[in-house]
């Protein structure tokens, strides 16, 4: 048995050392805030989460992805950033979508949903073409910052004029 145990004995050693080494790691000094109490109440909790989404936003950890928020935003679109126009925004980002896996081909995706007023355009990131769009007439000024960046439009898609 002795024996055994001096084998992996350096094995115990470094996994102990890996250990060590996350929990140390993790410990973000900049990240000091209270945690939450085992014993909390449900009203308690709520205050807490509600308490430590004000403090994430005041210390810039909060990312909005998609909303309003992202107004102004750049993105990356088939390799080209493009910076949103102050009234058009991320919708929705999309990383799955069974139309768009046909033949296990989603070179498509993902795709940004950008809504500006009424109308919305969903564009692939990776490839520049037009997945689907709904623009109002009149609307289509709204998306002239992504013209450049559309490099064509899946099968079933019209041109936007």
């Amino acid at each position: 048995m002795l024996k055994n145990l001096i084998k992996f004995l350096p094995l115990i050693a470094i996994v102990y050392l890996m250990f060590s080494y996350t929990v140390n790691a993790s410990k973000d000094e900049d990240f000091n805030y209270p945690e939450l109490s085992q014993t909390a109440t449900e009203s308690e909790k709520q205050q807490w989460k509600q308490d430590f989404m004000n403090w994430a936003e005041k210390n810039n950890m909060i990312v909005n992805l998609a909303g309003e928020s992202t107004k102004g935003n750049v993105i990356q679109i088939a390799g080209n950033e493009v910076k949103l126009s102050t009234d058009a925004y991320i919708y929705a980002y999309v990383v799955s979508d069974e139309g768009l896996n046909h033949n296990g081909n989603n070179i498509h995706l993902p795709f940004y949903t950008i809504r500006s007023g009424d109308s919305f355009i969903m564009i692939a990131e990776n490839t520049g073409f037009v997945v689907n769009h709904r623009i109002k007439q009149g609307d289509s000024v709204r998306f002239d910052f992504l013209k450049a960046q559309i490099n064509g439009y899946i099968k079933g898609v019209r041109p936007i004029e």
